[in-house]
């Protein structure tokens, strides 16, 4: 599959930023939002992704890899246009790979590595 993702980023960089897994939970209540849409899992867990490296100094255009991480690896295409909503130019590299996550109501995670 073609999309938002590159096969290889040279990043130069002073410091590396390593984001845990990010899912659809609540930042401050760690409620699990949008239970059976992945879509909105996808968005909410990249809403906080975004955050964390904003609040490192750095923006999603510093990302130079993102782990992506299924239930249903069905769900890959309709995650993928989502993820080219938030990288629409220069896409990090990219794995996609399908687990069984920790809670059985969590259809993503995504991690990060990112070039600040």
């Amino acid at each position: 599959m073609t999309g938002a993702y590159s096969q290889a980023i040279k990043a130069s960089c002073q410091e590396l930023l390593f984001c845990t897994g990010q899912t659809s939970r609540h930042p401050e209540t760690g409620e699990i939002l949008h239970k059976g849409d992945v879509e909105a899992q996808a968005r909410q867990a990249l809403e906080n992704l975004k955050a964390i490296i904003e609040a490192a100094g750095g923006s999603l255009r510093d990302v130079a890899r993102v782990g992506i991480y299924y239930r249903n690896k069905e769900d890959m295409n309709r995650v993928a246009k989502i993820r080219q909503e938030y990288f629409p130019e220069d896409p990090p590299a990219s794995t996609g790979i399908q687990v069984d996550l920790v809670d059985d109501d969590l259809l993503i995670e995504i991690d990060a590595i990112v070039a600040l």
